[in-house]
């Protein structure tokens, strides 16, 4: 599958565009994006491998860790996401792109330098299919930070392990309990 989704954001009236999740459109560059890019291999060679490769939505379990931020508009990463599909449990490789420096926001800051920096995600994920209407999702985030700080260079190196038990269906109680914890420099 390809999928190739633009999106012409701004404020009516105004000439600047909306802050989208914890990132920005500049507002001296078009209003038109490629919102979602990419390419989708499904079941690859008959097995329960599938890959998608270029900008999309990266999305887990209620969206408390990874999610998309749709409320402005979405937000969406360059990277790549593998899925390994069981019936008791789907695993989830991925690396994407979460901020790079060379934004026009940030050029014009004085001083700044664009150090090629970029904010890096290295994760595996999991969702694990329990007895009933029980979910367990879990997973490792490596985060490298190489954005530039006031134009000088930086790199922040951190781990999360977070989880989130699901109980409940689409009628009825409903409970998600969330927990993470961080470590790193």
């Amino acid at each position: 599958m390809v999928l190739v989704d633009g999106q012409f954001l701004r404020v009516f009236g105004e000439d600047f565009t909306p802050f989208s999740g914890n990132l920005s459109l500049s507002n001296r560059s078009a209003d038109f994006n490629l919102h979602e890019a990419y390419v989708s291999m499904g079941n690859m060679f008959d097995t329960p491998f599938s890959l998608t490769v270029g900008r999309q939505k990266v999305v887990f379990a209620d969206e408390w860790l990874f999610g998309d931020y749709d409320f402005y508009g979405g937000t969406s990463h360059d990277g790549f996401v593998m899925n390994f599909d069981t019936e008791l449990v789907q695993v989830y490789p991925f690396w994407v792109k979460l901020a790079e420096a060379d934004l026009p926001e940030l050029n014009a800051i004085p001083g700044f330098v664009d150090a090629a920096g970029d904010l890096d995600a290295y994760a595996v994920w999991t969702a694990w299919n329990l007895p009933g209407d029980q979910t367990l999702d879990s997973g490792i985030v490596y985060a490298l930070n190489r954005l530039p700080t006031l134009g000088a260079p930086f790199t922040d190196k951190r781990w999360t392990f977070a989880g989130q038990y699901s109980y409940g269906g689409a009628t009825g109680l409903q409970v998600d309990v969330n927990a993470a914890t961080q470590w790193g420099t």
